[in-house]
């Protein structure tokens, strides 16, 4: 588990490293594609230890494809204070991040530091992406899309769209059992 966040943080700090314009700066089209360079070389690199490992492919394949099945609550239990800390930041920062949706000159504005709210923000989303993968799979990703989709239909801060996500979450996983529901 601890491996699996500090791959999130390795990954992350590549990102922001390949991103990086001449000035330092960090445009969203260079974040995308240094993702995706990321992306790849990680993939590439389990594949590799797939073809290496025999023995453990079944369950490689099993947290590629994703699930919360069979997983205990033993494996949550450590990382508990590491997302209590990361909730409890981010609920602080709720604010700041409506901030930053104005531009940094406006956070300056404020008397805020947008470097400074963007690299807690950046810690907390690593530790919590992190470890909804690190727990659930690759299944972790769609659970962290949908509240982007979900904001399309609600307010446009980022407390606004808290209770829409908390909403369409559940109804995105559990729709393929609605036929069998009625």
């Amino acid at each position: 588990m601890w491996a699996a966040l500090l791959g999130a943080f390795v990954a992350a700090v590549l990102v922001v490293l390949l991103s990086r314009g001449r000035h330092g700066e960090l445009s969203p089209l260079r974040v995308v594609l240094a993702g995706v360079a990321v992306t790849a070389m990680f993939v590439s690199f389990s594949q590799g230890l797939l073809v290496i490992d025999q023995q453990n492919f079944e369950s490689v394949l099993y947290w590629l494809a994703g699930s919360v099945s069979g997983r205990e609550l033993s494996l949550v239990m450590p990382l508990l204070p590491l997302f209590g800390g990361a909730l409890i930041l981010s609920a602080l920062l709720v604010r700041h991040a409506n901030a930053l949706l104005l531009g940094d000159e406006m956070v300056t504005g404020l008397g805020m530091q947008a470097t400074t709210i963007k690299l807690l923000l950046g810690l907390v989303v690593i530790v919590l992406a992190g470890g909804a993968v690190a727990l659930a799979g690759m299944i972790g990703f769609v659970g962290l899309i949908v509240p982007h989709m979900a904001r399309g239909y609600s307010a446009s801060t980022t407390a606004g769209c808290c209770p829409p996500a908390l909403c369409w979450v559940p109804a995105y996983y559990s729709w393929p059992m609605w036929p069998r529901a009625c």
